[in-house]
């Protein structure tokens, strides 16, 4: 099974926080068929900053879930092929969630992450098949 996954869950299991278990375990039955769009590199490390800024997690363990980001193991997409998709989904989905969808959704893969209001939008939708972790 091919499966696409988005900010939210990467950067669970890139912390390893409460949720990095599920996380791993369907990225490893995955077999290295992951698949991210190529904005999962500033949305991460923007998520990663924020979550230092705030004090929530210390820069040493930020720098570290942003190495393992850095090597992640995921066939890596470009944008631009996914945007008018992404644009057709705008009133259902965020643009930025839409790319993770519109790439899901060419792959014929699962998209998971962590974000249970854009898990319901999507399989309202009938878009792809969603795996929500948590």
């Amino acid at each position: 099974m091919t499966a696409v996954i988005d900010a939210s869950g990467l950067v669970e299991h890139l912390l390893r926080r409460s949720l990095w278990r599920q996380v791993a375990t369907r990225l490893d039955s995955q077999a290295g068929a992951v698949h991210v769009p190529q904005m999962i590199f500033p949305e991460v490390a923007s998520a990663l900053k924020g979550l230092e800024r705030s004090q929530e997690v210390t820069p040493e363990i930020c720098t570290q879930a942003f190495d393992g980001l850095m090597k992640l193991p995921a066939r890596r997409w470009p944008l631009e092929p996914f945007t008018r998709r992404a644009w057709q989904l705008r009133d259902v989905i965020s643009i930025y969630d839409a790319y993770y969808v519109a790439l899901a959704e060419h792959l014929h893969a699962h998209l998971i992450t962590k974000d249970a209001r854009l898990a319901r939008a999507v399989e309202a939708a009938h878009v792809c098949p969603v795996e929500l972790i948590g």
